[in-house]
């Protein structure tokens, strides 16, 4: 009876030790879980930075070359206006000229 009762209380001592083991190991998963966490969370915020500066820069370099091609569609639509008034201008000494035949006629 008492071997029993020394047998029984070595039993338990071993589980509750086997119960601590488990315990420490589950509490260590749980701090290396939370560290991953924040390593995931700060990989995910730069790279959420990166991406965002990587926009910013694209959109800079965007509104750059659509700014260029205003300026280059402006040039070109001077350019036109000028072709414009000078093919008007030799016509309008043109209708000056007859006009003034005309006035000489009558």
């Amino acid at each position: 009876r008492w071997q029993d009762l020394v047998d029984e209380h070595l039993r338990l001592q071993r589980e509750a030790e086997a119960h601590q083991e488990l315990v420490q190991q589950i509490r260590w998963l749980m701090e290396l879980q939370e560290e991953r966490r924040a390593t995931l969370v700060y990989e995910a915020n730069i790279w959420q930075s990166n991406i965002l500066e990587d926009m910013y820069y694209k959109r800079r370099a965007l509104e750059e070359a659509m700014a260029q091609q205003d300026s280059l569609e402006d040039r070109e639509e001077l350019r036109r206006r000028r072709e414009r008034e000078e093919r008007l201008r030799p016509l309008g000494k043109e209708e000056v000229q007859r006009e003034r035949e005309q006035r000489q006629r009558q």
